[in-house]
């Protein structure tokens, strides 16, 4: 049962995530909440090994959701779900916009889906932020205590780096994880 609720999910996802792979992410929260079988940090974890590893992210999303509800072949399962409906709607979309590439409702309607790509990968950014710089703590008396310091000193200090000096993404990614091994994070 549970393969015919993952694929019906991943051709809902393959159909409506516009905007990348991040807008996928809102899209899995609700199967990790249904099922209850993906945690909120399964979930953060997901998204950071599917942007150092090969291939697009909700290719890889699809995979790795698939993977840790059910294995290998799930991992296969999710990941067609998710890119059949893709390879459907792109040939669609190419034959309407090759032919009304110019039509003012067609750029309307590319233009009215913007503003929800951008909401939903806000709400996504939102979530991690929250995940990866704040802390759960029962005692909440101090205001400082709740905020992960090593994770906001190491994302400023990312950022600086990568607003000055301009190498391939990947080795921000291969650096921060040295650094988050060498300081246990």
């Amino acid at each position: 049962m549970i393969y015919l609720y993952l694929i019906k999910e991943f051709v809902l996802i393959g159909c409506f995530s516009f905007g990348g792979g991040l807008v996928m992410i809102p899209f899995i929260r609700n199967i990790a909440e249904v099922t209850g079988i993906i945690t909120e940090e399964q979930l953060i974890e997901m998204v950071a090994i599917s942007e150092i590893t090969p291939g697009p992210l909700a290719v890889n999303m699809a995979t790795y959701v698939g993977y840790i509800i059910n294995g290998t072949i799930t991992g296969i399962i999710t990941t067609i779900a998710l890119i059949v409906p893709q390879i459907i709607i792109i040939h669609f979309i190419f034959l309407i916009f090759k032919k009304f590439k110019d039509n003012k409702d067609v750029k309307a309607v590319l233009k009215g889906i913007k503003p929800v790509s951008l909401a939903l990968t806000l709400g996504v950014a939102i979530s991690i932020f929250k995940t990866t710089f704040l802390v759960k703590v029962e005692n909440k008396n101090n205001f400082l205590n709740i905020f992960n310091w090593k994770s906001i000193l190491l994302g400023i200090i990312m950022f600086s780096i990568m607003r000055k000096i301009e190498i391939h993404p990947i080795f921000y990614f291969v650096i921060s994880a040295v650094i988050g091994i060498v300081f246990s994070f």
